[in-house]
């Protein structure tokens, strides 16, 4: 902004030397403008006496129009200037993206879904699987758009949260993609994008064989992790949580997002019932 009034006052200075070129009886002063922190600018000025009472009369002047022309143009050419040093600043002002993360547990977003055997297509198991619609509500694009599970915490039976301290940090995946896909180039403005968040297991169908952790009980959540971890940290236990979330884009500042994440040790074929008694997920403000 500085650089700006420093601009435009040098081109004031320029306007009223050539405008004062053509004056008589011309009166000189000066003019000191303090812009702060040790930064000011000086710029001189004319103003010719007679001229303000005959002012009008210069409009009939050839000379004066063709004066008025050109510092017209030199006017123009320093705002364009101006606008050129400054317009990716001017830019991000005005077309910005905004980013809204939503999770909806009923179908289509999150539902029951049937796992098959990658070789055979043999049917195995149903999981229920959890999205969130990832949303630009903004009126620029979202570019390079990632996701990031980096803590959670687990409620004690005295009331406190507790962080989970084996809890690995790692990036959520795009739904709907071939392959693990991290990292979404674009939402375009008014539409989302579905994230995998995670999906509820029955202990049974989880191969937690090489994992640090010990599944007892009906169910389990499998976090959607670009890598599973050999701790098991994707893997989480029937109970209540506070999980972060974190959402970055190359055009955009990191955004924290804190869920309460309940899950219950029950398990049921019957889609409705799974996904509006067992299963919870609210945004909260804060990990404890």
């Amino acid at each position: 902004m500085r650089s700006i009034a420093i601009i435009a006052f040098l081109a004031l200075f320029i306007i009223g030397e050539a405008y004062g070129a053509l004056m008589q009886d011309i009166k000189p002063g000066k003019v000191n403008i303090d812009l702060g922190e040790g930064y000011n600018v000086s710029f001189a000025y004319t103003i010719n006496m007679n001229g303000i009472s005959d002012g009008l009369d210069c409009l009939e002047d050839p000379q004066w129009w063709a004066v008025f022309v050109a510092l017209l143009a030199v006017f123009v050419a320093l705002l364009l200037g101006v606008a050129g040093i400054f317009q990716d600043s001017l830019k991000r002002k005005i077309w910005k993206p905004n980013l809204e993360v939503e999770f909806r547990l009923n179908p289509p977003d999150s539902h029951k879904i049937a796992d098959h055997n990658d070789s055979t297509g043999e049917f195995m198991y149903n999981v229920y699987s959890l999205r969130a619609r990832v949303k630009n509500t903004g009126n620029y694009q979202l570019e390079d758009v990632e996701a990031m599970a980096i803590e959670l915490t687990k409620k004690e039976p005295n009331g406190q949260f507790k962080n989970v301290e084996n809890f690995l940090p790692l990036n959520l995946v795009w739904a709907h993609t071939r392959g693990k896909e991290i990292t979404k180039p674009k939402i375009q403005p008014k539409m989302f994008k579905f994230l995998d968040f995670g999906h509820i297991s029955q202990v049974k169908d989880v191969n937690t064989r090489y994992s640090s952790i010990s599944a007892h009980g009906n169910t389990l959540l499998v976090l959607e992790v670009e890598v599973a971890p050999y701790t098991g940290s994707h893997l989480v236990l029937p109970g209540e949580y506070r999980i972060k979330l974190v959402f970055a884009a190359n055009n955009l500042s990191p955004i924290n997002k804190i869920y309460s994440l309940i899950i219950a040790d029950k398990w049921t074929e019957d889609e409705k019932e799974m996904l509006e008694n067992y299963i919870f997920i609210k945004e909260e403000k804060s990990m404890y």
